[in-house]
């Protein structure tokens, strides 16, 4: 996530699941507009200023926030889905977001695609109703290390999505070839890589 931030520096990032603000953390960092959902809030939003806050059902509060992007003529560059773990949630979050003109050239991230539950979800969403904006999508573009035993369920693993809009690219998404998944795939590749030089250089300068 780090590396995929430092390069792309959304203007407006979107998170679904903010939990005691893990990701946030690293989302607000490089990005100039936040807004991150939860069914409570369990986070000091002092510690985020700027940051805005939609607490409820995102599957009734998402399409309200997207409604309101298009109007205003603005575009997500990111959006990690990590909130609703049901196969239903899911598939409701991803189906909003892909449905919406406010998801233009962007990064969906899935996480937790190694859970059974979140993958059912993930493989009932309709994606050939979308091939004509879907660029390229790895669902285990990082693989979980985990391994469910027993009754346990697993849990882990990162999906990622890129739409493209060609005729109304107003990102470096533009750049990638979306007829041409192995260029895409690797495309995305250098992003993360040198997105992890930027961050392990950050991280060594002295009091970081």
């Amino acid at each position: 996530m780090t590396g995929l931030l430092a390069e792309i520096r959304p203007a407006v990032a979107i998170e679904l699941g903010t939990s005691t603000g893990a990701s946030l953390r690293q989302i607000v960092g490089w990005s100039q507009q936040v807004h991150t959902f939860d069914l409570a809030l369990q986070v000091d939003q002092t510690a985020y200023p700027g940051v805005e806050s939609h607490i409820g059902n995102s599957h009734e509060l998402l399409p309200q926030l997207l409604a309101s992007l298009e109007a205003r003529a603005e575009f997500a560059q990111l959006v990690l889905v990590d909130g609703d773990h049901s196969p239903a949630g899911v598939r409701q979050d991803i189906v909003d977001l892909l449905s919406s003109p406010a998801i233009m050239d962007c990064v969906i991230a899935l996480h937790d695609t190694a859970n059974e539950s979140v993958r059912r979800g993930i493989d009932s969403v309709p994606f050939r109703d979308y091939d004509s904006t879907i660029a390229w999508m790895d669902l285990d573009f990082v693989p979980s290390r985990q391994r469910a035993r027993g009754v346990s369920e697993a849990w882990g693993g990162l999906g990622l999505m890129l739409i493209s809009h060609d005729d109304r690219g107003r990102s470096g998404l533009r750049a990638l070839e979306a007829d041409r998944a192995v260029d895409a795939f690797r495309h995305v590749r250098r992003l993360v890589a040198g997105g992890r030089r930027v961050a392990v250089r950050a991280l060594r300068r002295p009091g970081a």
